[in-house]
């Protein structure tokens, strides 16, 4: 999710901050108690208890390019590990679907064929100003192709084995800005992870009650990646943690 995300107008909501803090947006129930997620995301809510919202994500990037190599391998100034070939076009299924849902569907069928990796890139999460108008239309496209993605990982018996991680560069300042909209912010954010073998319906850390910084089980890129790779089964990264109770 290129940009950078606003943790708290999406999983990880501040409905007792002031309003420059907390933003426009209701929290809601999920299916898991205590559980709540922004009220753009009511398909994500529904199914909680598959997925794993870490609240504590952090580090210290707050330029695009350099985040986004941070967060897809871990470590900073890193070379991509493969090249990625162009995948040949899918006719849309739906007249309605989403750019992203594209992807999406793309990424289960790759998934579906064989496929180890496969990596889905949203772009246009950059919001320094007129943020909320911007997510007002974005969040339930977003909403509706992720739920769909894990749903038919699911339906297909696909998603106990399949990992699915998602990302963003950093955060988004708990301030909201002169022109309604927020500011790049690495010192917290928000990740999801669902499925391969990670226990849903949990909340991984926590931020303090304005989204400033992580309070609790700080999680930073490295210990991401470890843990994707543990699941994965590789071993090849000697020393370092992955997130605590993640498993």
């Amino acid at each position: 999710m290129a940009g950078g995300v606003s943790h708290l107008d999406t999983f990880d909501p501040k409905p007792d901050a002031p309003t420059e803090i907390r933003g426009p947006f209701k929290a809601i129930a999920t299916n898991v108690p205590g559980i709540q997620l922004c009220e753009h995301l009511p398909r994500l809510a529904r199914m909680a208890d598959k997925i794993a919202f870490i609240r504590s994500m952090h580090h210290g990037e707050g330029a695009h390019e350099c985040a986004r190599s941070l967060m897809l391998n871990g470590w900073e100034r890193s070379r991509p590990a493969f090249a990625a070939e162009t995948e040949p076009g899918i006719a849309s299924e739906s007249c309605n679907r989403s750019d992203l849902s594209e992807k999406c569907l793309r990424a289960r069928r790759l998934v579906e064929g064989g496929a180890r990796f496969v990596m889905v890139e949203e772009n246009g999460w950059d919001h320094h100003f007129r943020a909320f108008d911007s997510l007002t239309n974005r969040l339930p496209a977003f909403d509706r192709a992720v739920s769909a993605l894990i749903g038919d990982l699911a339906e297909r018996g696909l998603l106990d084995r399949t990992l699915v991680v998602c990302a963003t560069e950093f955060g988004r300042s708990p301030r909201i800005n002169n022109e309604a909209g927020r500011e790049h912010h690495p010192g917290v954010f928000s990740c999801l992870l669902v499925g391969g073998g990670i226990r849903g319906g949990q909340v991984i850390g926590a931020s303090d009650a304005r989204g400033e910084m992580p309070v609790e089980n700080p999680v930073t890129p490295e210990d991401l990646v470890r843990t994707v790779w543990r699941q994965l089964g590789v071993n090849a990264l000697e020393s370092g943690a992955v997130i605590r109770g993640v498993a």
